[in-house]
């Protein structure tokens, strides 16, 4: 349900929280499409290190090697990435994911 402002600042926070949420649904999908479309296997070796608080270049390689280190996998054979940020918030057009047959 949205919210009904109480204020002009008020609104104003609301629109800067709507698009902000629109901002993070889109890169999460542009993010997944990239997972998707990486060649395979990967090898773990084939990352670049990660030793820094900030990154910059490529965000699909970063999070791999982030889930690849903390889970002790040193290639990767399979990569399938979903987006459900949208789905959680209920955007339009994004109710409900087919996962598997299932629906989600």
């Amino acid at each position: 349900m949205a919210l009904k402002p109480a204020d002009e600042q008020h609104a104003l926070q609301i629109q800067a929280g709507t698009l902000g949420r629109k901002t993070g649904h889109d890169f999460e999908d542009s993010l997944t499409a990239r997972l998707n479309s990486l060649q395979i296997p990967y090898l773990i070796n084939d990352f670049p290190e990660l030793n820094e608080h900030l990154f910059t270049g490529k965000p699909e390689i970063s999070v791999l090697k982030y889930i690849c280190l903390r889970k002790g996998i040193n290639e990767l054979n399979k990569i399938i990435a979903i987006s459900t940020g949208a789905l959680a918030t209920s955007e339009a057009g994004k109710q409900w994911l087919d996962v598997n047959g299932v629906k989600v």
